[in-house]
């Protein structure tokens, strides 16, 4: 813990700071370039798959650092990769929903997390196969927005939020999705059982 501590110390700041002015210019140059038909995605999954962001995320798996981490902004610049969709990102978040849901809340990260969810469950409905990651983050995600959706201190935020509606669509039909398939699965563990019991009665 002490060893955490100090290394998230030591260079969590300059792994933070580098990673937002990273995407503080990627935000600059989109806002200035302005064109629709021109695709960033790979400039940002870009400074996600930095060495400095991998190295950010592993750093905040541990709850020492972080404490550290969310103190120097670095729960701000784990955001800004979580809202890419980047797993590792997203459970950071969630480890910190875990100790503190206001420390989320209080550098928006909630918002990055909201749009994650929005993106990944958009980008499996378009799919015709099944991927695992983005599967994943829609969980994990969901399950952010829910514990912040139940905490007195982090609830308007979440319901006052422009993706608030989106998420909460997707989020009633993934529970509509869940029921249809255990009401299958009822079924068909019913249907084994009475083949079980004529089986066994010939027998």
């Amino acid at each position: 813990p002490v060893e955490s501590r100090a290394l998230a110390s030591a260079i969590g700041r300059v792994l933070s700071s580098t990673v937002l002015n990273r995407f503080f210019t990627q935000a600059s140059l989109e806002s200035t370039i302005n064109d629709a038909t021109v695709d960033f995605r790979l400039n940002r999954a870009a400074i996600c798959q930095s060495a400095e962001a991998r190295l950010l995320c592993a750093m905040a798996h541990s709850p020492e650092s972080l404490g550290v981490l969310s103190k120097i902004g670095g729960l701000e610049a784990i955001g800004l990769i979580a809202h890419e969709g980047e797993i590792k990102a997203v459970e950071a978040v969630r480890k910190a929903c875990d100790m503190n849901p206001k420390l989320v809340v209080d550098v928006e990260a909630h918002l990055s997390i909201m749009d994650a969810l929005i993106g990944s469950e958009d980008k499996l409905s378009l799919s015709t196969d099944t991927d695992t990651n983005l599967r994943d983050v829609v969980v994990k995600c969901l399950g952010i927005v829910t514990t912040l959706s139940v905490n007195s201190d982090t609830r308007d935020s979440i319901l006052n939020a422009e993706q608030s509606h989106d998420c909460m669509r997707i989020a009633s039909s993934i529970v509509s999705a869940g029921a249809e398939l255990k009401l299958g699965t009822k079924s068909a563990s019913e249907a084994s059982e009475e083949t079980s019991d004529v089986t066994a009665t010939k027998l």
